[in-house]
């Protein structure tokens, strides 16, 4: 178990970005395992309800308004000028298109300045499923790839299901959402996001092996679990 630093030792304070549909009570446990390494953290306050909105493909605008609220909120508590971004699951591209400076759905976001680095874990940067086109073809036309230079992007993907079989119990959910997602099962992935649409071109790309998508994946380490935690937060350092 992760006890909590007393003094952070990290200046840039890391801001954590719920995966989609999730709770911000969900991700106590990365935030402690963040603080243990010396992170001051703060987790975007998102409940269930606050995805209803965007249920069906939908604008994701009030999680952006959740996100962009946060962010100065942590800013003007913290004296800082800039933050970490730390987005799980759909979090990263729905960063990605809060950081840059189009209009969606009639909104100016363009909110690079504020933010240092943006750490994805299980994000599906790519994906063949209509529900998510609208949103993934707004961010991957406009700002595709690592996009700011002056941003480090960084994807951690996690391989603890391989070519899950559709006759498995534990593997069943995995071999359905890697051929929504990718278009076959025959991949490596957490679970839900496969590996190839996990990454993005000249970001700091991390696999981990047998790392899961999230605290209820059937594997047991997740991307914010304390072992796993260890392997990418060094990520943050580059501040």
């Amino acid at each position: 178990m992760c006890h909590r630093s007393k003094t952070p030792r990290h200046t840039t304070p890391v801001v954590i970005v719920p995966g989609y549909g999730a709770d911000a009570s969900e991700y106590v446990g990365l935030k402690e395992s963040l603080e243990y390494f010396g992170w001051n953290c703060f987790i975007v306050p998102i409940r269930w309800h606050h995805w209803i909105p965007t249920i069906g493909g939908r604008p994701v605008t009030p999680i952006l308004e959740k996100l962009g609220t946060t962010v100065q909120q942590v800013l003007k508590t913290t004296h800082s000028e800039k933050v970490h971004l730390v987005a799980h699951s759909a979090a990263g591209w729905i960063c990605r298109i809060w950081l840059g400076s189009g209009v969606y759905c009639g909104t100016h976001y363009d909110c690079k300045h504020w933010v240092s680095s943006l750490v994805c874990l299980g994000t599906p940067h790519r994906s063949k499923q209509t529900l998510t086109r609208t949103n993934l073809d707004y961010v991957n036309n406009r700002f595709p790839d690592a996009f700011h230079s002056h941003i480090q992007y960084v994807c951690v993907a996690g391989t603890g299901c391989k070519n899950p079989r559709w006759w498995k119990r534990d593997e069943w959910t995995a071999y359905i959402s890697y051929r929504m997602t990718l278009g076959t099962h025959l991949c490596e992935g957490d679970g839900i996001i496969p590996v190839p649409c996990a990454t993005l071109k000249d970001a700091w790309n991390i696999i981990l092996d047998g790392v899961w998508h999230s605290p209820r994946s059937p594997g047991g380490l997740w991307y914010g679990h304390p072992q796993v935690v260890s392997q990418w937060q060094h990520s943050l350092l580059l501040e």
